[in-house]
């Protein structure tokens, strides 16, 4: 949080996403949906997000007090880093690891120094990114008619990640997040959400469900969107989509979410039914141990970690740790 005193009133500004009220992330959501497409700048995103959150749109300031007013606003504005990064591309690959952490959130330009490196980048273009890694859903409760609709719940306890979600909403969501992605933007957005909170699209619950606007939906879909890329970057799950097979994009992440499960099947975890009814937790553990396993039995038989590296698409350091 970011703590400020106006008078004699002390405020506290969300400065993670995990901080952000249901309210605020739904105030967010669409600011960055302009902000991607270029019609909002991140110092625009800033200020709007936060006149709005702080219920500051229609307040009237004297006109001697305009000057002061805007410059607070902006320099309150500007500590707001949770939501967005500097992209350098390629260009940032190759840099010391304290050079890269501090460019992430500061633009070479604003850096005043004598480093190189710094100097380097200050001649590079960049692109301001989405930064939208998190674990908990922002939209727990929907209200759609005169029903609301509770969905999946997701926290960090003692270091680990735990969810009610199933393995069937994880699954399917994935795929239908690549739908999205894919120019069938409504339609699959109205199945994610059903999905993720339980409503039954061929029963009484359809007419709710229409009745949902875009704004929400999108947040619904970043929430999630956001939700795997935590387990994929962020947890030691990251080992099952931690590859580079000579495929197509997505291939490796795809070809999981529907041979996961199907594996499983076959390795008598039980029926499809039930493997997709699977504590989330449960079946990720599960093939995160047995790809340590088959691992450790290619190299019990003579495979060289370079060739198992070869064979799965695996980097070698992470064979090297398996083993």
């Amino acid at each position: 949080m970011i703590s400020f005193s106006l008078g004699k009133h002390t405020y506290k500004i969300p400065n993670a996403w995990d901080e952000l009220t249901q309210r605020q992330y739904l105030q967010l959501v669409p600011l960055l949906d302009k902000m991607t497409s270029g019609a909002l700048s991140l110092c625009q995103v800033r200020v709007k997000w936060l006149l709005a959150i702080m219920h500051l749109e229609r307040i009237r300031i004297r006109p001697d007090q305009v000057d002061v007013f805007t410059d607070n606003l902006y320099t309150l504005s500007r500590q707001i880093t949770f939501f967005w990064y500097v992209d350098y591309g390629e260009a940032a690959i190759d840099l010391a690891p304290d050079v890269r952490k501090l460019v992430r959130k500061l633009p070479a330009e604003d850096v005043v120094s004598t480093n190189p490196e710094l100097r380097y980048l200050q001649r590079i273009d960049y692109s301001i990114r989405l930064d939208a890694v998190w674990a908990k859903n922002l939209i727990p409760v929907i209200d759609a008619g005169c029903r609301e609709y509770s969905g999946w719940d997701a926290r960090i306890e003692a270091g680990m990640l735990t969810t009610t979600m199933t393995t069937r909403q994880f699954t399917q969501g994935y795929d239908l997040l690549l739908a999205i992605g894919n120019g069938y933007a409504r339609s699959s957005m109205l199945l994610l959400t059903a999905l993720l909170y339980g409503i039954d699209v061929h029963g009484e619950d359809s007419g709710d469900l229409e009745l949902l606007d875009d704004d929400l939906l999108q947040a619904i879909v970043l929430n999630f969107q956001a939700f795997v890329s935590f387990i994929f970057t962020k947890t030691h799950f990251s080992v099952l989509w931690n590859r580079d097979l000579p495929a197509k994009p997505n291939r490796k992440v795809s070809m999981s979410m529907s041979e996961g499960v199907y594996a499983l099947c076959n390795k008598g975890y039980g029926n499809y039914d039930q493997i997709e009814n699977m504590p989330l937790m449960t079946y990720l553990s599960i093939l995160r141990a047995d790809l340590i396993s088959s691992v450790r039995s290619m190299h019990d038989t003579g495979s060289a970690p370079e060739k198992i590296a070869e064979q799965t698409g695996m980097p070698y350091d992470l064979i090297i740790q398996m083993i």
